[in-house]
Formats: structure tokens, C-alpha cells, sequence
């Protein structure tokens, strides 16, 4: 008795059915571009934030060679600009503790160095993550991210806390973008990051894994000065205290 794979597929074809389901499978296998539209599988997996692999599946050896990253677990302000009042508490980490003064008057920056115009060019991806928590029901205006200046003019892509409302920001020549108000609550830890895709031009920024924000960058050519680093400052007439106890940079050379 014939079976049904062994059946031709049509009166005018005399290939089997299983003969026609074989080439198929091996036609969709040869297929580069199988799965890679926007909503099938390695579409998907390609363009999502978070990729859930098994912990320690992703071996050293894999790591990018073009990237240098700075892992900072503050312990002590040795090699770190400040201005104003800031202090190392070991259990939380860099705390800004503000009495008085315009924005910057206390701040910690972190700059990167030589050549560090190519580590957050515009056209080279970068990440910037950082866990903070405000310690006052009253603070004054806070920026964190990176930044550089051109004279006394700040320039930055950052997060911005004025006491009352969280905000993502950009902040360069030619270019001003603020989100909307994200609803974190800034007096809780929360981890934040800012990330540049130089294949999309977009700039992202999450708080605690989420993506809250995002701003098509791809316009904007004009790259960051030497200056750039990392900077956590804050201007207030009240008495806030934040910390920020660890850094991570990372960037492609």
C-alpha cells in the first residue's frame, strides 16, 4: 500500500510529497535571510533590549576586541574631579551632599582619557549604567550621564532630576530633546543606563531594565570634544544627598 509521502504532489509533477517537503526544508535552510523580517525569530532576537541567554553561556573569548570599558566600584575619590561637598561613604558609594550653590558648584567628573572623543563618537556605540539613590525629599537639580563644554556651556546626553520630575535629556549643539516625566520614584535605588546604537542613530535610556526613552540621533555628525566624561552634578539651596555607588563605561574604539 502506498503511503502518503510516497504519492506524486500533483497529476503534472511526478516529484513525491516527500520528496517536495525535503527541498523545501532544504531551500528554507540555504536561505539567508529565513527569520530575519522584523516580527520572525532572529528578527526579533536581534532587536531586543535584553537577551536572555543562560548565565555564563557567553565565554570571555566572545567578548568584542574594539570596545574599552571602565567598571568603577567607588571606594575612594582618587582620580575623580569634584567641587563642593562630596564624599565616599564605602556603604553606598560617591555621595554628593549639597548646601548651597548654582548647578555644578558640587559634582564629581569623571573624565576618560586621551582621545576620548573617539570613545563616544557619534558614530561608535556606547553604554553608560550607573545604580543611584536621592537621600532627601528636597533636592536640587541633578544631571548624570556624559558631558563635555564649550566654554561655560554644558553639552550632554544625561538624566535630569529637578527635585520633582525625572527626565531623559540631550543637551548638544544643534540638538535639545527632554522626555516626558518618567515615573521613578529617584529616592528608591534604581539602576539607569544610556545607550548609543551607532547603526540606528538612536540613543536609549532605561531605568531598571525597562526602556523609558529614546531620540533618533543619526543627524547629529558633530561627535563629542576631548573633554567628555562622566559627570554627577547637582546645584541646590536645600540639603540633598545622593549616591552613586558604582560606574560602568563602556565604549568602542
Amino acid at each position: 500500500m502506498d503511503y502518503w509521502g510516497t504519492l506524486p504532489k500533483s497529476q503534472s509533477d511526478a516529484t513525491t510529497i516527500d520528496e517536495a517537503i525535503a527541498a523545501a526544508i532544504a531551500s528554507h535552510e540555504s536561505d539567508p535571510t529565513s527569520h530575519v523580517d522584523d516580527a520572525k525569530s532572529l528578527g526579533l532576537h536581534r532587536s531586543n533590549t535584553t537577551l536572555d541567554h543562560p548565565a555564563a553561556s557567553v565565554l570571555s573569548d566572545k567578548s568584542t576586541a574594539t570596545e574599552l570599558a571602565f567598571d568603577i566600584a567607588f571606594q575612594t575619590l582618587d582620580g575623580i574631579e569634584t567641587a563642593g561637598s562630596v564624599s565616599v561613604n564605602l556603604g553606598l558609594g560617591v555621595g554628593v551632599d549639597v548646601t548651597a550653590g548654582s548647578y555644578d558648584a558640587n559634582a564629581f567628573y569623571i573624565p576618560l582619557p586621551s582621545g576620548s572623543s573617539d570613545f563616544f563618537r557619534s558614530g561608535k556605540d556606547f553604554i553608560i549604567q550607573f545604580p543611584m539613590v536621592v537621600q532627601n525629599d528636597d533636592p536640587g537639580t541633578l544631571r548624570t550621564g556624559i558631558n563635555y563644554y564649550t566654554g561655560a556651556t554644558f553639552h550632554g546626553i544625561y538624566f535630569e532630576y529637578d527635585g520633582t520630575n525625572l527626565k531623559a535629556k540631550i543637551t548638544l549643539p544643534g540638538v535639545t530633546f527632554a522626555s516626558g516625566v518618567l515615573t521613578f520614584d529617584p529616592s528608591n535605588l534604581h539602576l539607569y543606563r544610556i545607550q548609543f546604537i551607532a547603526g540606528t542613530g538612536f540613543v536609549y535610556w532605561f531605568i531598571d531594565g525597562v526602556q523609558v526613552a529614546s531620540y533618533d540621533l543619526s543627524a547629529f555628525s558633530g561627535g563629542f570634544a576631548d573633554s567628555v566624561g562622566f559627570e554627577f552634578g547637582i546645584g541646590s539651596s536645600s540639603e540633598p544627598v545622593y549616591y552613586v555607588p558604582s560606574l560602568l563605561l563602556s565604549g568602542q574604539i
